[in-house]
């Protein structure tokens, strides 16, 4: 794209924290944005952190990288990769013998994550404020910033940034909720120094947002509580999929064993152990036929997850594969070749719907939902006709049996999808919601 065609779009500028090279799935979002929002009028600058180190494991978050801006131009986006320097905590984290520091890096995060409500020092990535303050001060013609969280203290910056510069609209991404998740009984347990920091966050959230045109979130549900929450205007906007990601993968032979995947990290409600139980019973019962293998792709990244399914799976260790995160081109391609995809709810926390749900349409395979949340995904799996929900044991056996005996009677599983309703959930499609949104703060 010419500097002609710049000039003819409106420059809006994105913060996100994620974005690639970046392999957390949370860049994706803020990817799809600046691949599309060029259809729409828009020409994006994206603002996130130096991700010179692949994110495998946890630790890898917490480096230093190089101390240079690094500057590239996409046709149709730029970005600007700004480096990273290590807090105290972080270097207690990135050392050898991490295990003895366990305390007292408890200690100093609890310590940033309050001090970043009246300080800017305590944040390691401060530079997002100073770096977009300057840019803005030398480009007068950006009036517009999306700032998509978490962490959530990227709200301040865009707070302090409005205050600065009164022209500037700016539009809360919500990729996770934050406060509005301590209705849930998911937190009830909280200890009382959590439930202090979360009455100090809580100001904090609606005071950074009060400047805000109006808010994002991945889910109806979240939109409504948030809005509510803040009493700011609300757009729901999907995360999605991009189909050529997927398309390229289109010709990859199926694996020979018949292959379940779920992809990413769990959180503790997650009830795997359901359909895990039933796959036990089905591995023992085709053990003559052929052989049953469950890949968890990323959730190593997780270490007491992944001890939990190490121990739902104690006797069955040849049927099961774990990895930490790896390369996006490869968990499509784990996809690709597997026969059927597991997605497991959240408990009873309502509006997640996680980025792989989306992945999962993209790839056209059966999807067992496990068990329902009774809300955003059974609805999308009903809707997209993609998929067989389960709440039991008793029912997931049934449903992967079925899947299973296909298979191996034609060496394939038929599904008649609803297109239409696939589509919807592509990331083109969702950031034309968004882009039309925008226009509207800026005509």
């Amino acid at each position: 794209m010419t500097q002609e065609n710049h000039q003819k779009k409106t420059k809006v500028l994105i913060l996100s924290y994620f974005f690639p090279p970046c392999n957390i799935t949370a860049s994706q979002r803020a990817l799809s944005w600046a691949k599309y929002l060029s259809n729409y009028g828009f020409y994006p600058i994206v603002v996130t952190r130096n991700w010179e180190r692949p994110v495998q494991l946890p630790t890898d978050l917490h480096y230093n990288t190089q101390p240079e801006i690094i500057h590239e131009q996409f046709g149709t986006y730029e970005v600007y990769y700004l480096p990273y320097k290590q807090s105290f905590r972080d270097k207690l984290y990135t050392f050898k013998n991490k295990g003895k520091f366990l305390r007292i890096r408890q200690v100093l995060t609890f310590w940033e994550l309050f001090m970043q409500n009246f300080f800017d020092f305590v944040i390691p990535f401060h530079n997002f404020y100073t770096f977009s303050k300057h840019y803005l001060s030398r480009n007068k013609d950006i009036k517009l910033m999306i700032v998509t969280v978490n962490p959530y203290v990227l709200f301040k910056f865009a707070h302090k940034l409005k205050k600065k510069i009164p022209y500037l609209n700016w539009v809360a991404d919500y990729r996770d909720d934050w406060n509005t998740r301590l209705e849930s009984h998911w937190y009830n347990n909280y200890p009382f120094f959590k439930k202090w920091m979360a009455s100090i966050e809580k100001k904090s959230e609606i005071k950074w947002t009060s400047t805000a045109s109006f808010i994002t979130s991945v889910s109806e549900f979240n939109t409504y509580k948030i809005s509510h929450f803040l009493n700011k205007n609300g757009k729901t906007i999907y995360n999605g999929f991009i189909p050529e990601d997927f398309e390229q993968f289109s010709k990859s032979k199926q694996y020979d064993t018949f292959n379940i995947t779920f992809n990413g990290t769990m959180i503790e409600m997650q009830e795997i152990g359901i359909f895990i139980n039933a796959l036990r019973k089905l591995i023992v019962e085709y053990a003559d036929k052929t052989t049953i293998k469950i890949n968890f792709i990323g959730t190593g990244f997780n270490v007491y997850q992944e001890m939990k399914i190490r121990a739902l799976m104690e006797g069955f260790e040849k049927n099961l594969n774990i990895t930490h995160r790896i390369p996006r081109k490869k968990v499509i391609e784990i996809q690709m070749r597997s026969q059927v995809l597991l997605l497991v709810s959240y408990g009873s926390v309502r509006g997640i719907t996680g980025t792989k749900t989306f992945d999962y349409l993209a790839t056209g395979k059966p999807i067992i939902l496990c068990p329902s949340d009774h809300d955003i995904l059974e609805r999308i799996v009903s809707q997209t006709q993609q998929g067989i929900i389960c709440d039991t044991e008793e029912e997931s056996y049934k449903a992967l049996k079925k899947l299973l005996d296909e298979w191996l009677q034609t060496g394939k599983i038929f599904i008649q999808t609803n297109q239409e309703a696939i589509d919807f959930y592509t990331r083109k499609k969702q950031t034309e919601i968004l882009a039309h949104n925008l226009q509207r703060l800026v005509h």
